[in-house]
């Protein structure tokens, strides 16, 4: 899925929307779906495009300063710092197939289980 050459598919102001960089959240969806995303990728860069064009507005207007905005950019940060520690242990010592026993396992055998209230 990722291309080698990462050609930019999109310009946002000075901004290029590259290939690996659109394609990339589809890395984190089951391997099953990541054709669906490719055939869904034709409409993707005009929505990049657009959400870059907004952030670069947001950017000149001021909006990357307010105290508010820095405080949801560092609690991103630890967010997504904390989620690819846990996907690199998992993916390290942890075996699709173990992961697939595990939610198996479950009460309702798809990751979910029900709990009730006390």
């Amino acid at each position: 899925m990722l291309r080698s050459g990462n050609p930019t598919v999109g310009r946002a102001g000075t901004s290029e929307i590259r290939w690996n960089g659109a394609i990339l959240p589809a890395h984190r969806l089951p391997p099953g779906q990541h054709a669906q995303v490719e055939i869904l990728f034709q409409i993707l860069p005009t929505c990049l495009v657009d959400r870059q064009l907004l952030a670069d507005a947001a950017r000149t207007e001021g909006f990357a300063a307010r105290p508010e905005i820095h405080e949801e950019v560092r609690r991103f940060e630890e967010d997504s710092i904390r989620e690819a520690y846990v996907e690199d242990f998992l993916a390290c010592n942890v075996s699709s197939a173990a992961a697939e026993a595990r939610v198996k396992a479950l009460p309702d055998g798809n990751g979910r289980e029900d709990r009730k209230r006390r």
